[in-house]
């Protein structure tokens, strides 16, 4: 997403799988506040981490995809 100038969006995406998952994967962090502390690199790994820690690697992809879907929605509708 990054090579097709989408950083916001796929912020957006780990921040929301994040917050989601919060109480699941420990995170007591308010996720929305703290993410622009972290690099969208740092980002991706602590979701990805966590995501494979508590075997949550389908939800994530699954978050991905349906916003991908939706943004690409949102274009065509434009």
């Amino acid at each position: 997403m990054n090579k097709v100038n989408m950083r916001n969006e796929n912020r957006y995406i780990l921040c929301n799988f994040l917050d989601q998952y919060s109480d699941k994967i420990g995170l007591d962090d308010d996720v929305y506040k703290t993410n622009n502390n972290k690099t969208l690199n740092q980002l991706l790994l602590l979701a990805f981490n966590k995501a494979k820690e508590f075997k949550l690697l389908e939800a994530l992809y699954k978050e991905y995809i349906d916003s991908i879907n939706a943004i690409n929605g949102k274009k065509l509708i434009k």
